[in-house]
């Protein structure tokens, strides 16, 4: 009898185990699409097609093939490229942060350069 306990216990936890990790691949990863969409609107927001078309272009892309791949009920392909397509559309939005903030500071030091201009020409008079 002690034999067949742990054999049983290791059968019982290889099938939960199954079943626990079928059913986290038995459901479409509407969450991550979802989160993808919202990566990719906010990066639009914030002009992020003007500054960083290629890779608003790839997270669009990745968001209608996880797309695809749910409706082919490939629910592992459509959450890797659900997850992909939200780091484009990030990477989207923080290049197109990045260019902003350059421009201000470009902006910045001809205002910072104009001044000083004046001050001398005010000293010197």
């Amino acid at each position: 009898m002690n034999k067949r306990n742990p054999i049983i216990a290791y059968t019982a936890i290889m099938v939960i185990s199954g079943i626990t990790v079928g059913c986290s691949n038995g459901r479409p990863p509407l969450e991550k699409i979802s989160l993808a969409e919202q990566a990719l609107k906010q990066a639009e927001n914030k002009n992020a097609r003007s500054y960083s078309p290629l890779e608003m272009r790839l997270a669009s892309e990745k968001i209608e093939k996880a797309k695809e791949a749910i409706h082919q009920k490939d629910f592992e392909t459509a959450r890797r490229l659900a997850e992909k397509a939200e780091i484009d559309a990030l990477a989207a939005e923080a290049k197109a942060d990045s260019v902003r903030a350059k421009a201000a500071i470009d902006e910045l030091k001809e205002s910072i350069e104009t001044l000083r201009q004046e001050i001398k020409y005010s000293s010197d008079q």
